[in-house]
């Protein structure tokens, strides 16, 4: 009969080799957990890509597609079918081209401003102390909760009085500054260090020639970020250039799209594929700018979201 310790002895390791058992199982239980719960996200994430691509995938196929087959089969798709004719009917039956310029420079002409002063207007905010700064700040930000809508009559007034009607500049005038870009660049110049700044004063640098020499090169992601949102913003714009332009050669690429069914005198059945093929071209520019500046883009958002 063995003695008493030996038996103890024997039934330790037993015991270590439980207590080990568990405790891999307790581990193994939130490394499944967590798999299947990233499993789940990657499921999630997929089917919003295809919500998300699907639509633009059929509009840039079936741009492709004799219009007879758009409305025969609709999401049947032949390689052997494959023609350029709506988009050559685009060109030769509107002003899609014309359109595109103006478009080009309207919404030039928002980024370039709304870059500008609103840069000047976050730098101002963001390193300056001037008597009323903080009410400025929130008066500013209130008018952000104000809907665009509800300042359309007092805008189309404004610009008809000023004989601004059918002109650039009664488009481009209303969107030359706005709120969210000045808070948006006071966030990102309040985390340019003072040091600069007061090294540069020291150097004899005048105030905007601190702002052009030192704060611009810094906030460049920030500045390009905001110039994808303005661009996008006056180049999807609809409403507006609506409202004031009248003659066609003033079209932006918006209006010259939603003007097909109408400016072409095309039987229903045929200017489906026109519009298909508009719409795809108009989607162009607003894509290959974002896959361009993505780097920068993301960096700019990533830049805004550090300072509250």
């Amino acid at each position: 009969m063995k003695p008493r310790a030996e038996l103890v002895s024997a039934e330790v390791p037993s015991a270590r080799a439980m207590m080990a058992t568990t405790a891999r199982s307790r581990v193994r239980a939130p490394r499944l957990g967590s798999t299947l719960l990233l499993l789940a996200g990657y499921v999630v994430l997929l089917a919003g890509l295809a919500i998300t691509v699907a639509p633009l995938l059929w509009m840039l196929l079936a741009s492709v597609k004799p219009h007879s087959q758009i409305i025969a089969n609709p999401l049947a798709f032949d390689l052997r079918q494959v023609t350029l004719e709506n988009v050559t009917r685009v060109f030769e039956k509107t002003t899609l081209l014309r359109g595109f310029l103006n478009s080009a420079l309207i919404s030039g002409s928002h980024v370039a401003a709304e870059l500008f002063f609103c840069s000047l207007g976050g730098f101002a905010l963001a390193k300056y102390e001037f008597r009323g700064k903080d009410v400025i700040f929130r008066i500013m930000l209130a008018t952000m909760m104000i809907p665009g809508l509800v300042m359309i009559v007092p805008l189309f007034l404004v610009i008809a009085r000023l004989g601004l009607l059918n002109t650039y500049v009664g488009v481009i005038l209303p969107g030359v500054v706005g709120a969210f870009g000045i808070f948006w660049m006071r966030q990102i110049i309040a985390d340019v260090p003072n040091e600069l700044l007061d090294a540069a004063r020291i150097d004899g640098c005048g105030d905007f020639q601190i702002y052009r020499r030192i704060v611009v090169p810094v906030i460049v992601p920030g500045l390009t970020a905001l110039g994808i949102f303005t661009f996008m913003g006056s180049y999807n714009n609809f409403l507006w250039p609506l409202i004031v332009l009248r003659s066609e050669s003033m079209y932006t690429v918006q209006l010259v799209v939603a003007n097909m069914s109408t400016a072409t005198n095309t039987a229903w059945f045929d200017f489906w594929g026109m519009i298909i093929a508009g719409s795809t071209l108009a989607s162009l520019p607003v894509v290959l700018l974002f896959l361009f500046f993505q780097r920068f883009f993301i960096s700019g958002i990533l830049a805004g979201s550090i300072k509250g």
